[in-house]
C-alpha cells in the first residue's frame, strides 16, 4: 500500500488497495521509511499462490476476496475485493488458493 508519501506501507485486513506490490521478504514491525525491501509487482497477469485464513470452498473460485491479514486472504469476505481466486491448491484443508491481485495497475 502507498502511504501517501511515496513509500510502501504494510497492508492489513480492511484495506482495499490498490496493492501495487507484494513484499518478497518478511517485513518487521520495526521497518522504517527508506528501508530497501524486495517486492513483486501485482500486475493482474501474474498469478500468486496465497494462504487463506480458513479452508476455501469450491464456491469461492471465480470470486474476489479481502485481506484477512498482511499474510493471508479471507475467501469468505468480499467487501474490499483485492484478490481474485482462480483455483484451490490441493485439498481445501491446505488453506491455499491461486489467483491475482486486482487493482494493481496504475491508472493515469
Amino acid at each position: 500500500m502507498d502511504n501517501g508519501s511515496g513509500f510502501m506501507s504494510r497492508a492489513a485486513a480492511g484495506e482495499n488497495g490498490p496493492n501495487f506490490f507484494i513484499a518478497a521478504e518478511t517485513i518487521t514491525a520495526a521497518a522504517t521509511e527508506a528501508d530497501y525491501i524486495l517486492f513483486w509487482r501485482t500486475d493482474p497477469s501474474i498469478t500468486f499462490e496465497v494462504n487463506t485464513d480458513a479452508a476455501p470452498a469450491r464456491t469461492d473460485v471465480g470470486t474476489e476476496a479481502d485481506l484477512a491479514s498482511a499474510t493471508q486472504i479471507n475467501p469468505d469476505a468480499s467487501a474490499d475485493d483485492v484478490f481474485y481466486i482462480e483455483d484451490i491448491v490441493g485439498a481445501t484443508t491446505n488453506n491455499k488458493v491461486v489467483g491475482h491481485f486486482v487493482g494493481g495497475t496504475a491508472v493515469a
